[in-house]
């Protein structure tokens, strides 16, 4: 199955230049059709100096862009910049996939506006980290999936992302019957431990995935789940975690390259660790609840992270993953 992929090449930090090779490198040994999306000029000038095939990357031109520093709302009102005409060429069928390393927040907003929802599903990320359990899966990876802005989900949204996540997990990392649990909330939240007894025995008997219960923070780190569901509280307060574990230095460090590790120059990037991108930067955050496929990439990808999350894409498009998703939520209920 054919897999055209809009990739929004002006988001992220490090501009063009990294979306352009990640293009040009998949057009020489995938048959993955990337659209780059941005100042025509700029990402042809780029493409003259790289090798590629050009029967698989095209460019289609706009004429503004969402920079980090803007306010989304503002920035999605301008006529077509390039995430939002990535976004439409998905939802009008001229692409498959969006692909983009800009701002989260215009990313939903694109998608709200161009996609298409799952009925009766609240709309969220998931993310990517590159987990302990690679014996179980060729890419390595887990799912931590919350409900970004939505800090009250009902239990009905976690079990539905439940199911998509594991969805997910079986189309890109080939594992059939994924491990799923919902990670316990902060002192003082509400528990996830507080779930109906009914929901929790839902999930107990599904058939897709194997429920583990109630998860701790360290047990995404120890091969236990291959994906964990949350609301959005919860996913911030780990993700702290998971920063904090990622500026750490190798286990038997001395105390002072302990304190060279966690205050050296070049650890910390827009006040996170840059340990971090590296370690969880597997290539993006499936949009979930939604008809058609998107990553949504860090905004710090480099060329192979953005290289993964346009293959990510394709395989969820050619795995026909919104559809299995939305089956694995109508099987719960």
């Amino acid at each position: 199955m054919r897999a055209r992929v809009a990739l929004d090449a002006m988001g992220g930090d490090f501009g063009p230049e990294a979306a352009v090779r990640a293009a040009c490198a998949l057009s020489l040994d995938t048959d993955i059709e990337t659209i780059l999306v941005g100042d025509e000029t700029d990402l042809q000038q780029l493409l003259d100096r790289e090798p590629y095939d050009p029967a698989r990357v095209t460019v289609r031109h706009a004429a503004s862009w969402v920079s980090p520093e803007e306010d989304p709302l503002r920035a999605m009102r301008r006529k077509k910049n390039s995430m939002a005409l990535a976004g439409s060429m998905v939802g009008e069928g001229e692409a498959d996939a969006l692909v983009t390393a800009g701002s989260r927040e215009a990313c939903l907003l694109t998608l709200q506006k161009y996609f298409r929802r799952l009925p009766g599903i609240v709309p969220g990320f998931g993310f990517v980290f590159a987990g302990s359990h690679k014996r179980r899966s060729e890419n390595g990876l887990a799912l931590l999936v919350d409900v970004g802005a939505n800090d009250h989900c009902r239990p009905r949204d976690l079990m539905a992302f439940a199911a998509m996540g594991a969805a997910y997990v079986r189309a890109v990392a080939s594992l059939e019957r994924p491990r799923v649990g919902i990670l316990a909330s902060p002192p003082g939240a509400k528990s996830s431990e507080s779930l109906p007894e009914t929901l929790l025995a839902t999930l107990v008997a599904a058939e897709d995935f194997e429920f583990v219960g109630v998860v701790e923070e360290p047990d995404l780190f120890g091969g236990l789940v291959d994906v964990a569901v949350c609301e959005g509280r919860t996913g911030r307060s780990v993700m702290r975690g998971i920063e904090d574990r990622a500026a750490e230095a190798p286990p038997g460090s001395d105390s002072r390259t302990r304190a060279l590790w966690r205050h050296r120059p070049w650890a910390r990037d827009d006040g996170k660790p840059r340990a971090l991108v590296e370690r969880i930067n597997y290539g993006g955050s499936p949009a979930l609840g939604f008809s058609q496929v998107c990553i949504h990439a860090h905004r710090q990808s480099q060329t192979p992270a953005l290289r993964n999350a346009v293959v990510q894409a394709a395989l969820l498009v050619r795995g026909q993953f919104p559809a299995s998703a939305r089956q694995a939520v109508a099987a719960l209920r």
